[in-house]
């Protein structure tokens, strides 16, 4: 399982602002459940505009599922 951001992954990307944190979440009937967390440190506006995938290749095919980020923007107000 890994984490590709604008088609590199993270060790070939450059940024040390990225990493991943891979774990074992669940272990049931020989099938392992895995969770691979994409950290970002030092969140820059500009990682908003950056594509970011996460594959996972086992003995039951090939997977990947993009995460997009989007910036937060302040609650709604009631109107009066």
């Amino acid at each position: 399982m890994w984490w590709t951001v604008d088609g590199k992954t993270l060790d070939k990307l450059g940024d040390q602002r990225f990493s991943q944190n891979n774990s074992q979440v669940k272990y049931d009937y020989g099938d392992r459940t895995m969770e691979n967390v994409l950290l970002i440190q030092d969140f820059l506006s500009e990682d908003l505009n950056k594509e970011f995938n996460c594959s996972v290749r086992n003995e039951k095919g090939f997977e990947t599922r993009r995460a997009q980020l989007q910036e937060e923007g302040e609650e709604p107000r009631s109107r009066r």
